[in-house]
């Protein structure tokens, strides 16, 4: 559209005519390049990742089915071992990628620190350095497109949509600025990010 305009505003005023050379002169003198390379990260913002989209749906379809087998016939032992790794990966999240290896609430024994990798690894939710990266770019760039989590693009987005679609270039660029050098000096991590 902005070509368009720009074609016909220098146009040859004795033929009407404009040249594609003269379209892109007058649209990189103005706003149309920042516009037009916007347009381009909103794109890329909004591509999904179908293996990733292919994998969490098969996932959540084998999972209705276990339910099923849940109520259907599985023993008292498997209800309460599904129970158990379901809190494991809740608890390795929350105690773990958040509370201990992004915002650094509190110092973990190594075992205590073996434990929790395993336990997030449970969640399915990336390896720890990239949850806690994010998460940390989450809190210093709250609700704009740098937000990795922005729920300013819907609420299935922010709880689930960012790990089926590719980041948006704002995120990612911002990303390789985020200080995770604690992180990196975590043996145990850098094993789960291998």
């Amino acid at each position: 559209m902005q070509i368009a305009r720009a074609a016909a505003h220098n146009a040859d005023p004795t033929t009407g005519n404009a040249s594609t050379t003269d379209a892109m002169g007058a649209l990189a003198k103005g706003k149309g390049l920042e516009a037009s390379a916007d347009a381009h990260a909103q794109r890329q913002a909004q591509e999904i990742l179908w293996p990733w989209v292919v994998f969490f749906g098969a996932l959540h379809v084998a999972a209705l089915y276990g339910a099923f087998l849940l109520f259907a016939s599985a023993r008292l032992l498997t209800i309460a071992y599904t129970a158990l790794l379901f809190a494991a990966g809740g608890v390795g999240v929350t105690a773990g990628a958040h509370r201990l290896w992004c915002h650094r609430c509190y110092k973990a024994t190594r075992p205590l620190r073996v434990l929790l990798v395993v336990m997030n690894t449970l969640a399915f939710q990336n390896h720890i350095h990239e949850w806690a990266r994010d998460h940390r770019l989450h809190h210093k760039y709250t609700e704009t497109d740098a937000d990795p989590h922005n729920s300013t693009r819907g609420f299935f987005f922010s709880h689930v949509g960012w790990l089926l679609m590719r980041k948006h270039p704002h995120a990612q660029e911002r990303a390789k600025l985020v200080d995770v050098s604690d992180i990196e000096q975590d043996e145990i991590v850098t094993f789960q990010k291998k």
